[in-house]
């Protein structure tokens, strides 16, 4: 084995201690909302880059395998699906108008705001995809003429964001429903969110699953016609 091989094997045995470790603080935390697993990977992640000067790219290719392995964990997400379909097929029409609503809310308020702002196309176009997977995000704003590579940095941030304030938003708003809370995971913070909604219950595990699946798929698809309008 090369040095490169062992210096990409080290990063990669170095992301899943990471990760390992941040499960630990949070069970130790007795899953404290600040303490959610993906940002204490994220923060320590990057604290190792810095002390290493490791670039983003380098670090990516390390960890290659673990791109390649979300296809198969995203087809997973079926499992849930399937466990809830007698639910999906008695209540489809009420879950598809909250996540429809929020697919279109999430991209103009984000849009409208980066605009107000003064930011320009490019960040804005970026903006819109903020609330689907990456694979979908950075190609949707490649063809709407924003950046690939900072979408995927605001999708990471986004679901983040979701995880951490959800708990907080539902306590305020006394939402209880598993069912609301799966659809604005989903819906809002996508694949990390949909995380958190199984951690509620797997129902709202499912519903996140299935919020996050309609959420990016129209979004990829309308986004790019509404662009060619506008």
């Amino acid at each position: 084995m090369g040095l490169t091989q062992w210096h990409n094997l080290l990063w990669l045995l170095a992301t899943l201690l990471c990760y390992w470790l941040a499960l630990r603080l949070a069970k130790w935390g007795k899953q404290h909302t600040l303490l959610h697993p993906l940002s204490l990977t994220v923060l320590m992640i990057t604290a190792l880059m810095l002390v290493t000067d490791t670039s983003v790219m380098t670090y990516r290719h390390a960890n290659s395998i673990i791109d390649w392995l979300l296809i198969p964990a995203t087809a997973i997400l079926a499992v849930p699906i399937f466990d809830q379909l007698q639910y999906l097929r008695r209540h489809w029409q009420r879950l598809l108008i909250p996540i429809i609503a929020g697919g279109i809310i999430g991209p103009l308020l984000a849009t409208a705001w980066m605009a107000f702002n003064g930011a320009d196309a490019a960040l804005q176009a970026t903006m819109a995809t903020k609330s689907i997977t990456s694979p979908l995000a950075m190609e949707a704003s490649k063809v709407i003429g924003g950046w690939p590579d900072v979408a995927a940095t605001l999708v990471i941030i986004t679901g983040l964001i979701g995880a951490l304030i959800g708990p907080l938003l539902f306590k305020i708003f006394h939402l209880h429903s598993e069912t609301a809370q799966g659809i604005a995971y989903g819906t809002a913070a996508h694949v990390v969110g949909t995380a958190r909604a199984f951690r509620v219950s797997p129902r709202a595990g499912a519903m996140g699953t299935v919020a996050l699946c309609v959420n990016g798929i129209l979004t990829a698809i309308i986004l790019p016609i509404l662009y060619l309008w506008l």
